[in-house]
């Protein structure tokens, strides 16, 4: 490999957090969709709050990186997220390939936002997930940059709901 073929890594992705390594280029991550949280009332279709801007801008956005999950694990872990809101139901996940995530640019260029692995291991919230990742801002922005990220994650990134079998 050349370093032309290398991925294009911030310096927040370069070093593994876990066992699982780096998350890979072509390598799928899933944003868990609940009901009624993220789910219109009007037409069904997935609300912009499944990503908050501030975990886009300070928190970081949990994501589960799909290829290292089964997907009873996938449901087990998206229930467990639900369980946090009284009336939410996990109905599914809307998944993007890292690289496209990776993909969004500022003006100037830079990225927008970095994808690094974050193991969760001994949350007394939530169980395990050596497959845990997160989305942040690149660097700091303001308000409306971080409405245009979420905009363009919810309509040019991630998929369609892909619901949990029943």
């Amino acid at each position: 490999m050349t370093e032309t073929d290398l991925p294009e890594y911030c310096s927040c992705e370069n070093v593994a957090h876990g066992d699982l390594g780096l998350i890979e280029p072509d390598e799928l991550v899933s944003r868990v969709v609940c009901d009624p949280r993220h789910i219109s009332k009007k037409d069904g279709s997935i609300k912009p709050g499944v990503f908050p801007p501030s975990h886009i801008k300070e928190k970081g956005l949990s994501l589960m990186r799909r290829n290292h999950l089964s997907d009873d694990e996938l449901k087990k872990h998206a229930d467990a997220i639900a369980s946090h809101g009284p009336k939410d139901t996990a109905v599914g996940v809307i998944e993007a390939k890292a690289q496209d995530i990776r993909a969004l640019k500022e003006e100037d260029g830079t990225r927008s936002v970095c994808l690094f692995d974050d193991p969760v291991k001994d949350d007394p919230a939530i169980p395990d997930n050596p497959a845990h990742a997160l989305l942040i801002a690149a660097k700091e922005m303001g308000d409306d940059d971080i409405a245009e990220i979420r905009t363009r994650l919810l309509t040019e990134v991630f998929g369609g709901l892909r619901r949990f079998a029943a």
